[in-house]
């Protein structure tokens, strides 16, 4: 009766749950990859405010080329049609190099692109202890100090959160009980409605 014809064997079963449940896994990842991309393109076009930054980068280069070539004791001498001349050549070149004459979706994408291989280039005010400039180095150095008191601040609220729950669960229907209920969506609200963030 142990042996009957209708039961699958134990092994097929298992190997149908595991397909099953890669299936699954695979399908969450998906959606966790799309969600992630979406994301970081939605942050990228907000931070870069649909390209304006890119116009207040082009205004920086164009100041900065300016400086250098006035500050520049070799190119006294120029023209100020020749020195103009030497400025936009040199505002081009940084222009090209940073490919802002290309569309801003086609930059976005770019910018996507390397921001999904961690490649977020170079900072221009910030260093890392060791000197670096890149800003992947600088996230990486200041990541072990980030996680501590990440973690650390959440614990403590943990514990405080358990403690001040038995403490209530005490004193049921007491004012505090009352008030601390009665503050409670308070906390579901987002940080940075609060001003918290």
């Amino acid at each position: 009766m142990s042996d009957s014809p209708m039961a699958p064997p134990p092994r097929r079963g298992m190997l149908r749950d595991l397909r099953h449940m890669l299936l699954y896994a695979g399908k969450r990842l998906l959606a966790l990859l799309f969600t992630v991309l979406v994301g970081v393109y939605l942050t990228i076009i907000i931070a870069n405010m649909g390209g304006q930054v890119d116009e207040l980068r082009l205004v920086q280069i164009r100041s900065q080329a300016s400086e250098a070539v006035r500050a520049d004791p070799a190119f006294q001498d120029l023209t100020p049609t020749e020195r103009n001349e030497l400025i936009e050549r040199q505002v081009s070149q940084e222009v090209e190099r940073l490919r802002l004459d290309q569309p801003f979706v086609v930059r976005s994408v770019d910018y996507l692109q390397r921001a999904m291989r961690l490649d977020l280039g170079r900072a221009e005010q910030m260093h890392s202890d060791r000197g670096s400039r890149e800003v992947y180095d600088i996230i990486v150095e200041r990541l072990p100090a980030t996680l501590l008191l990440f973690g650390s601040a959440n614990l403590l609220v943990f514990f405080v959160s358990v403690f001040a729950a038995l403490f209530l669960s005490r004193r049921y229907g007491s004012a505090l009980d009352r008030s601390v209920i009665a503050l409670a969506p308070t906390s579901a609200a987002p940080a940075g409605s609060t001003g918290s963030s």
